[in-house]
C-alpha cells in the first residue's frame, strides 16, 4: 500500500494492484495443483469472493502459504517455515499453518475421519455449547485486557454462526460424503492430494466443532477453504474417475447443478450494497461516496 502511495492516491488503483498481484498468484497455483485451471477460478470466485474483497490481508498470507507447499512435500522445514513467516507479515493468523507442517503430509485412514466428522456433526446438531463457555471462563480468569472479545465475539449473538438445518450443513455433509466415497482415488500417488484432502477435512472440523462461534468458523475456516479451489474441480472433472455413487444420473446435469449452486451462493453472499458493481473504466462512484455508504450500512447492521 505504501508503494502504490509513491506514484498514485486512488483507492481504486490500489485495488487493482493488489487484485492482479493475487490473480497472478492464484495462476501459480492453478496451474500447480489444479485438474482445471477456469474452473478453480469458477470456485474461487463461488466461495472465497468475500475473502478477495473484505480480508486483503488474509488472502495475502494464504496464498503464500500455498506457495509454500512445494517445501511441505519435500519435508523442507526452514524454508517452509520462513515463507509462512512472511505470511504472517501480511496476517499473524497463518502462525497455524506452523504447526500444520507436521499434520498436513500424512495420510490418516478413512474411519478416523469418518469417526471425527460425525462426532462433529453430533455437536453441530445438539447445538452443544463447548467453545463460548472455555472461552469466556478464560478470558474472566486470565485475561481481563481481552473483555472485549468475550464482549464482541463470544456472548454477541450476531457472532452465532445458524446452526441446525442451513444450506451450509446440507453443503458441508453432501460434499464430506461425496470426497470421502472417492478417497482413495482422490489420493492418487501426489503427495500435493494429501494435503489438500487434509486441509478440505479441517475446514469441515473447523465448521462442525466452532459453530457456535462464527469469528472462529469465519477466520480459522478460511485458512482451510483453499481446499475447496482444488478439490472440487477435481471432483467435477474426472468423470471415470469420480463418478461412483452417481452412475445412475446424467454426469452433465450433475455438473450444472454443481455450477448453479456455485452462482446461487455468489448472488446470497453479494446480496448488499456494499457489492454494487461499478466499472472503473466507465462512470464509478468514488472513494469517498463508497465510504459513505459503508458506513451507512454498518449503522445499519448495528441497528439491526
Amino acid at each position: 500500500m505504501s508503494v502504490v502511495k509513491i506514484f498514485s492516491s486512488d483507492y481504486h488503483v490500489f485495488v487493482f494492484i493488489s487484485a492482479l498481484i493475487d490473480v497472478w498468484l492464484l495462476s501459480i497455483i492453478f496451474k500447480r495443483y489444479s485438474v482445471s485451471f477456469a474452473l478453480s477460478f469458477a470456485v474461487f470466485m463461488a466461495f472465497s469472493l468475500i475473502l478477495e474483497v473484505n480480508l486483503m490481508r488474509n488472502i495475502k498470507s494464504i496464498l503464500l502459504f500455498l506457495l509454500a507447499l512445494p517445501y511441505l512435500e519435500k519435508r523442507k522445514f526452514i524454508p517452509y517455515v520462513l515463507m509462512i513467516a512472511a505470511a504472517m507479515l501480511f496476517h499473524s493468523s497463518a502462525i497455524i499453518y506452523i504447526p500444520l507442517y507436521f499434520v498436513l503430509a500424512r495420510k490418516y485412514p478413512e474411519k478416523w475421519i469418518i469417526a471425527v466428522l460425525g462426532i462433529g456433526l453430533i455437536i453441530y446438531l445438539l447445538q452443544l455449547q463447548l467453545w463460548r463457555p472455555l472461552i469466556a471462563w478464560f478470558i474472566d480468569t486470565f485475561g481481563d485486557h481481552l473483555g472485549f472479545l468475550k464482549k464482541g465475539h463470544i456472548n454477541n449473538s450476531t457472532h452465532g454462526t445458524g446452526r441446525g438445518i442451513t444450506q451450509r450443513i446440507i453443503e458441508s455433509v453432501l460434499l464430506s460424503v461425496w470426497v470421502l466415497s472417492n478417497y482413495k482415488r482422490l489420493l492418487g500417488k501426489s503427495s500435493e492430494n494429501v494435503i489438500f484432502l487434509n486441509l478440505f477435512f479441517l475446514y469441515q472440523v473447523v465448521y462442525l466443532y466452532f459453530s457456535e462461534i462464527a469469528i472462529i468458523v469465519d477466520r480459522v475456516g478460511n485458512l482451510f477453504m483453499v481446499s475447496y479451489w482444488i478439490i472440487i474441480p477435481a471432483l467435477i472433472c474426472r468423470k471415470r474417475h469420480f463418478s461412483y455413487g452417481l452412475k445412475r444420473f446424467n454426469w452433465y446435469f450433475v455438473r450444472i447443478l454443481i455450477i448453479l449452486y456455485m452462482f446461487m451462493i455468489l448472488a446470497v453472499r453479494t446480496n448488499n450494497i456494499l457489492y454494487d458493481y461499478d466499472n472503473v473504466l466507465f462512470n464509478y462512484k468514488s472513494y469517498e461516496n463508497r465510504r459513505i455508504i459503508f458506513h451507512l450500512y454498518a449503522v445499519q447492521l448495528l441497528k439491526d
